[in-house]
């Protein structure tokens, strides 16, 4: 993808081009880690911006082999130990979760060129973008529990709203997600080869007057079309159908017996990985993502305001950067078996019901939304989406459900394989969802 030309600056580049603008994440050498100065120039343009009639479009790339690797941890760390910058360290907070509610409420269409890695704050960035763009060199998902804190910025509201138990398995998992398995995820909307991102870059911003409808056209232009053989496509067949019945549990320990009950290698690899993160992280998130599912964007972000305001100051935060991010090495943590985790004690009081001294303000307070992001209609289908459409039109049968969204979508990949895992995953969901939904089939459909 075509770089900037200069190879020092600021850290975030902004270009103009009409009636569009892009922010360039400008620290290559530290994967475009997040910290306070590039939230000090991202974040009043992004303002501007969605208050100027001369602004219809926004993109967003990285310099480098990132779009982002997410929070500067070193910046974390130096402030956690050093008591003098606690106000950088509160600062940094605070902005982090006013700038995710604003970007996932925002009106202006943000398009993510996910052409790394990108993980952590640059997960969230892109999910909650109206358009996320992966291509073959993606390499995204949510690690927080590795280096003992739980999944934010966020995340707790997205991850809860993929299909079926996806968002249990990436965030206890620390699963990353390569090239397409992105686009599988429900996490990127469109996938495109990284040769074809400079062309649609400069589609991109020469349209006139932009809409959601023509930036999705543009962008399926130079998408990948069905026939595509993946670079990556785990998230599919057996590993759907064990992610589904051994995550549906709301418990850490439950979802590791069922896990080891099946047995495959699959599962015995998921244990491994959900063991490599601090136990007490990874109940953490879990509860997170089992309360958030009925809660609006901002109660998420607040939820995680107040556990980042616990979380910041344990130890297992500041030895799981010390030790895992920095040291190459494995980190001990204070509960060092998942068994020992009381969640009451451990999870409730001490992180999601604390005392925090700060509350979160949020600049676009009177926006807030229950849905998962504002155009993943563009992307793959939802399960929500599956049971609205077999219902309102009285579809029989599995293969004339899977050609009515491969109709729908105009054939875009991945639509036929998604639901068809939708169907043979969870038949049983969709029907409950098909009687949840039955009030609200007609007025969604006839508004098409």
């Amino acid at each position: 993808m075509r770089q900037p030309a200069p190879m020092t600056g600021p850290p975030v580049l902004v270009e103009s081009n009409k009636c569009s603008r892009t922010i360039v994440l400008n620290r290559p050498k530290q994967l475009n880690s997040i910290n306070n100065p590039m939230f000090d120039i991202m974040f009043p343009r992004l303002k501007a911006w969605e208050n100027s009639d001369k602004v219809d479009l926004v993109l967003l790339k990285g310099r480098g082999r990132a779009l982002s690797a997410g929070a500067d941890l070193k910046f974390v760390a130096g402030a956690i130990q050093n008591l003098s910058r606690k106000y950088e360290l509160d600062y940094f907070i605070d902005t982090l979760h006013d700038l995710m509610h604003f970007i996932g409420t925002m009106q202006t269409p943000l398009v993510s060129f996910m052409n790394g890695i990108t993980v952590g704050t640059g997960c969230s960035i892109s999910a909650f973008s109206h358009f996320s763009i992966a291509t073959e060199h993606t390499r995204m998902g949510m690690p927080e529990t590795r280096f003992g804190h739980f999944c934010d910025t966020g995340s707790s509201f997205y991850l809860s709203r993929l299909n079926g138990q996806l968002g249990k398995y990436i965030a206890l998992c620390g699963k990353t997600l390569v090239a397409e398995d992105a686009l599988f995820s429900g996490l990127a909307t469109h996938f495109v080869p990284a040769n074809r991102l400079d062309c649609l870059e400069d589609k991109l911003v020469n349209l006139y007057k932009p809409t959601q409808d023509t930036i999705n056209t543009t962008i399926e232009q130079f998408s990948v079309k069905p026939g595509h053989k993946p670079f990556s496509n785990t998230l599919h067949g057996p590993n759907r159908r064990i992610i589904e019945q051994c995550f549906k549990f709301n418990t850490v320990n439950e979802i590791t017996r069922a896990l080891e009950k099946e047995g495959s290698r699959f599962s015995l690899e998921a244990i491994d990985q959900i063991n490599k993160g601090s136990p007490v992280a990874v109940a953490l998130t879990l509860e997170h993502l089992n309360k958030a599912s009925k809660m609006t964007l901002s109660e998420c972000l607040r939820m995680e305001h107040i556990g980042w305001q616990s979380s910041a100051y344990q130890p297992d935060f500041y030895n799981g950067i010390i030790s895992t991010v920095f040291k190459k090495q494995e980190a001990k943590w204070t509960i060092s078996d998942p068994y020992e985790v009381d969640v009451e004690r451990d999870i409730e009081i001490q992180y999601i019901y604390a005392n925090a001294k700060r509350k979160l303000d949020l600049f676009s307070k009177e926006r807030d939304c229950y849905s998962t992001t504002q155009c993943r209609e563009y992307g793959l289908p939802s399960e929500t989406e599956v049971a609205l459409a077999k219902q309102c039109y009285d579809i029989k049968t599995d293969q004339d459900l899977i050609s009515w969204f491969v109709n729908n979508r105009n054939n875009k990949y991945g639509v036929r394989q998604e639901v068809g895992e939708i169907i043979r995953s969870s038949p049983k969901r969709i029907d409950l969802l098909c009687n949840k939904h039955h009030d609200a089939i007609s007025s969604t459909f006839t508004t098409q």
